[in-house]
């Protein structure tokens, strides 16, 4: 393992905040790299870099690195948070403190401006943007892509977390119901799930499988047997750091083959103690992890190395996490990068005391041997490993069992109840066979109960007045005619048949009425009003 840092001009000495590989290798020279950087300057500028091959290089001597400028993107107002490139290698990602994304490509069809900037080499490749994204108010603390590419998902100080479709920049769907705002998201490799970390102490299990992107955990709690790193006895604890934890990023990330999550920000209280620490979650249980790595000062990105390893032959009997393969990957802390592997528990490598001012972002090589960390103080960092250093390429990787997709517990569904139809002509036909019967039998039919509901708008006063016992006579028949009775079945003989005579609809009867017309007029308010009440018919 050797350690790089060029004395190079990255972003006019600014704050780097994040770096990324190209991962599709075959675009370049086996020897040669291609990474993106982004900082608080406002600008995203793409790079290349190479080692001197072994022929070059005398025994015992380290390769010289070769770093090469390739184009200076502008299109950002405010500081740039995050950028990554997509899997395909073409395009890249960019968020800033605006809230809004940008996404790049080159175009071949027209020469790059070799104006751009005169303090500035001239760009090498023509990167413009294909696309702006909107929908974030606020800073985008960070963003990763779907395994095809097609799809973007982003998480920001605004509390949410938004899927973009990254070939029409729409928004797919929009997550809002966080307690504090999110600052890490990752994609599964195998594209079920994606995973996003918050500053209210959970992590949260998005289904992405389904163009829905419902919600399917939040993970905060979990039950924990009794570790050897501390004396408390097994019990519930919860996980992870509160917003008192300073960092603007708090990212996971899955293993190659999707079967490991890393995640970073573990606390562990008890007692008067408490012990930073970061967890492997396995893939069939993303509710409970299945290991604690404390750290000595708290975690925030973790990256996973894209190739795996076979298992070492000299621990064997030795495999912690039980995977047929070795998964390496980096922790990153404040002023340390911490590498694991899944064969054992403790960590293989420790890096500490690189940079002058805090780490902020770190990334693998697509072949597994660069590992680059940015700063702060404006450096960027390489540290190579040896051929088969990390171990011998996994050639033969077992396919694993599908994983189960955990699932929000619901309540059972209650059966509907279908309400019965009233008065309706089937009803009506009940009803009459109903009274024939009991006309047959002999008994007396039982007095139908019509109640009115109280009324208590302004439409009660609308209703038609019914003063006089004539009407109110009329209208006791019309609705003992609609629930299929007449007052004078009770009275008729018990062995007669049923009137046939169809029923009188009670708004017909009562259209028959007179109706009343009131005239007032309005007087000076000295006098008294005149009232006029006449009666009219309906043809008037």
């Amino acid at each position: 393992m050797k350690h790089y840092m060029p004395q190079i001009s990255w972003h006019d000495r600014s704050a780097i905040l994040s770096v990324d590989f190209q991962l599709d290798q075959t675009k370049l020279d086996s020897n040669r790299y291609k990474l993106v950087t982004s900082s608080v300057a406002r600008e995203v500028r793409v790079w290349e870099f190479g080692f001197d091959t072994d022929e070059k290089v005398e025994p015992g001597a380290k390769p010289a690195l070769a770093v090469d400028f390739v184009a200076n993107l502008i299109a950002h107002q405010f500081a740039v948070n995050v950028v990554r490139f997509s899997p395909s290698g073409l395009k890249l990602a960019s968020g800033d403190s605006d809230g809004l994304i940008c996404i790049w490509h080159v175009n071949h069809s027209s020469a790059p401006d070799i104006f751009a900037n005169e303090d500035m080499p001239p760009n090498k490749e023509n990167w413009m943007v294909a696309k702006r994204l909107f929908g974030h108010v606020k800073e985008v603390c960070d963003l990763c892509w779907s395994p095809d590419g097609s799809l973007i998902a982003s998480v920001s100080v605004d509390k949410s977390l938004i899927i973009y479709n990254a070939e029409t920049g729409k928004n797919l769907r929009i997550l809002k119901d966080y307690k504090q705002f999110p600052n890490g998201v990752c994609w599964d490799p195998r594209g079920k799930y994606v995973v996003t970390m918050s500053t209210d102490r959970e992590m949260h299990i998005v289904n992405a499988s389904s163009q829905k992107f419902a919600r399917l955990r939040r993970v905060t709690k979990a039950e924990l047997p009794q570790l050897p790193i501390c004396n408390a006895e097994a019990g519930t604890f919860k996980l992870f750091h509160d917003d008192q934890l300073m960092t603007f990023v708090r990212s996971a990330d899955f293993s190659a083959d999707g079967e490991l999550l890393i995640v970073p920000s573990g606390l562990l209280e008890f007692d008067d103690e408490a012990i930073s620490v970061s967890y492997v979650f396995l893939r069939g249980n993303l509710e409970c992890p299945v290991a604690v790595l404390p750290c000595s000062s708290p975690t925030y990105v973790a990256r996973c190395c894209p190739v795996l390893f076979d298992l070492r032959k000299d621990d064997e009997d030795e495999n912690f996490l039980q995977l047929p393969h070795r998964v390496v990957f980096a922790l990153l802390t404040k002023d340390s990068v911490l590498l694991y592997d899944s064969q054992h528990a403790l960590p293989f490598a420790f890096v500490d005391s690189i940079h002058y001012s805090n780490l902020t972002d770190i990334a693998w090589s697509p072949d597994g041997r660069v590992l680059l960390v940015s700063s702060t103080d404006g450096y960027c960092s390489f540290i190579r490993f040896d051929p088969n250093e990390l171990g011998q390429r996994a050639v033969k990787i077992a396919t694993p069992p599908p994983s189960p997709l955990p699932l929000p517990s619901k309540t059972p569904n209650r059966p509907r109840v279908t309400p019965k139809p009233i008065n309706t002509p089937d009803g009506l036909k009940s009803s009459s066979k109903s009274a024939a019967k009991v006309a047959e039998s002999g008994a007396t039919p039982p007095t139908a109960n019509v109640t009115t509901p109280k009324t208590r708008t302004l439409l009660r006063f609308l209703k038609k007045p019914t003063d006089s016992p004539l009407e109110r006579s009329k209208l006791k028949e019309a609705e003992s005619a609609v629930v299929g009775e007449s007052p004078a079945a009770s009275s008729a003989d018990p062995k007669s048949s049923v009137d046939s005579t169809p029923p009188v609809i009670a708004s017909e009867a009562a259209e028959k009425q007179p109706r009343r017309v009131q005239l007032i007029s309005l007087v000076p308010a000295s006098a008294n009003p005149v009232v006029v009440t006449r009666k009219t018919d309906d043809q008037h």
